[in-house]
């Protein structure tokens, strides 16, 4: 396994709207005063937040995209119905939300640091199991009570089928190696991504697993690609 994606939630208060990092939600509403949210960093004021605009609406990269899932699975958790806007790529997602557009979005750090840095949006929650190094101030979802949520994007390196075991032996040795290099993970926190590294075996077992729980997902959502 090559990285992980740490997925956040983000606001940008000098919009009033609603942004959020790939594993995670965020931001304003027009009706509310530019802290409420941050106030609020429960599991049932975000509810009562939500509730106050029933026209509350979020934007994902593509219909069908990790993105719209983390949306649609934190909907079901809150019991809300935030309704789902898709654009054609993350670039047109952010440049929404900044421009005051649409309330809410769901991305990956990478995209969105820029924005962190100058003050344009802040971070709520991240969606995966403990908090991001990147942003370690940031709650994660479960902390917020929201337990049932996790969404983290993950990159592998395949080969054919077929190739004999010493190489991919071979080829995983030098690719742990390369993640260690703290140039490499300099580069890879840049776009958001951990260094993680790990055996074929791991990487095969983590694939097999996220087929599997977002396949069904995916279905008993309702949830539908472009």
């Amino acid at each position: 396994m090559i990285g992980m994606l740490r997925t956040v939630v983000l606001d940008a208060p000098d919009a009033r709207r609603l942004a959020a990092f790939y594993t995670a939600l965020g931001g304003w509403t027009e009706q509310y005063a530019d802290d409420e949210w941050v106030t609020m960093q429960t599991g049932d004021g975000w509810r009562i937040a939500a509730q106050r605009s029933p026209d509350l609406s979020y934007a994902s990269p593509g219909s069908g995209s990790p993105m719209h899932i983390l949306g649609e699975m934190f909907n079901k958790s809150a019991g809300l119905g935030i309704k789902h806007v898709p654009y054609k790529g993350v670039a047109p997602a952010i440049n929404d939300v900044l421009g005051g557009h649409v309330p809410l979005t769901v991305v990956t750090y990478g995209p969105i640091a820029p924005y962190l840095a100058s003050g344009k949006v802040t971070p709520l929650a991240v969606a995966d199991k403990a908090r991001s190094p990147l942003a370690p101030n940031v709650p994660t979802l479960a902390e917020l009570g929201y337990k049932d949520i996790e969404v983290v994007a993950w990159n592998g390196i395949f080969g054919p089928k077929g190739l004999s075991p010493e190489i991919v032996k071979t080829l995983n040795g030098h690719f742990n190696e390369i993640l260690k290099m703290p140039d490499v993970a300099a580069k890879m926190a840049v776009f958001g991504a951990l260094p993680l590294g790990g055996t074929p075996e791991t990487l095969a077992k983590t694939n097999a697993a996220d087929f599997e729980r977002f396949g069904r997902v995916i279905k008993e959502l309702g949830i539908q690609a472009d």
